[in-house]
């Protein structure tokens, strides 16, 4: 992410932490392949979830063990910063239940258990924003935008199904408001 900023290390667990690193971006990659077919079945679905939640825990361990690296993480906006680590993390499991929120749509689930889905997935990418907050634009705005949007775009999903959980209760006018603030944040997004 740091064009000018060129750091050698040579360290065994460095080279261990970056392939752990890359095998975690590899399987984001892999998710998202799958997740991008016009059709996808339920097994590519179940499939994207192992992914996208190995890949949280791989970029999990490597947070973790990150300390054993002789000042590699200690190089601000760096693959091995604890703030971009905690994004990789929070981005995967975010993700992951992004997959979790279509399914649960798919399969009709109530529209309560839905809306709750929704709005810890808004969370969580609000997170990642929120970790990459003090890194700077030229690099990271990019992907603060990506987070942002999904932020917005789960909110109005939880919002919406919010309305239409409220709607089948009888209460329109606190189903009308939150459908309101639905494409409210949609228009955000």
């Amino acid at each position: 992410m740091l064009p000018q900023t060129a750091t050698e290390v040579s360290d065994t667990w460095f080279e261990a932490l970056s392939m752990i690193q890359c095998m975690g971006m590899w399987l984001t990659k892999h998710a998202a392949s799958m997740a991008g077919k016009d059709e996808v079945r339920e097994s590519d679905a179940k499939e994207c979830l192992q992914c996208l939640r190995q890949a949280g825990g791989m970029f999990q361990y490597v947070k973790e063990e990150s300390a054993r690296l002789s000042g590699a993480n200690e190089v601000e906006g760096s693959d091995f910063d604890p703030k971009v680590m905690e994004t990789y993390v929070l981005t995967a499991t975010a993700e992951a239940q992004e997959v979790i929120v279509a399914r649960a749509i798919e399969q009709k689930h109530d529209a309560g258990l839905i809306s709750s889905l929704a709005a810890v997935t808004a969370s969580i990418f609000s997170k990642a924003d929120q970790c990459l907050n003090n890194l700077p634009d030229e690099q990271f705005a990019r992907w603060r935008r990506y987070l942002q949007l999904k932020h917005h775009f789960y909110l109005a999903y939880a919002y919406a199904f919010l309305g239409q959980k409220q709607l089948s209760e009888d209460k329109c006018g606190e189903a009308v408001r939150a459908c309101k603030q639905g494409i409210a944040e949609y228009g955000v997004a």
